[in-house]
């Protein structure tokens, strides 16, 4: 997303459901992912397929990999639920889906 900053933190994976007060949800934020090799492998080639006829500005990098397939286990009833924990995660959710050029 253009204009985001990253902040780069360790993520408890026993704490993804706490979420802080005041949080911009537009925000980027690096983590790091530990993954067996063999998946990072796939996802490349994966990548690679996808990438064949894509124009410089199409192309897919890791990153948009990891996130698509990861948002792809948020159903809608997930955001609804969360919405009452966290105001504003709809709207980030559906901005999201509005920016995501996959």
């Amino acid at each position: 997303m253009k204009g985001c900053s990253s902040v780069r933190r360790e993520v408890n994976v026993g704490n993804l459901r706490r979420f802080q007060g005041a949080d911009d949800l537009f925000r980027r934020q690096t983590i790091e992912l530990e993954l067996p090799r063999f998946l990072i492998r796939i996802f490349e080639k994966e990548i690679e397929k996808a990438n064949v006829d894509a124009s410089e500005e199409e192309r897919l990098t890791l990153n948009h990999y990891v996130e698509y397939h990861l948002a792809e286990f948020v159903s809608l009833t997930d955001v609804a639920e969360l919405e009452r924990e966290v105001p504003g995660i709809g709207a980030a959710v559906w901005s999201w889906l509005e920016d995501s050029s996959f």
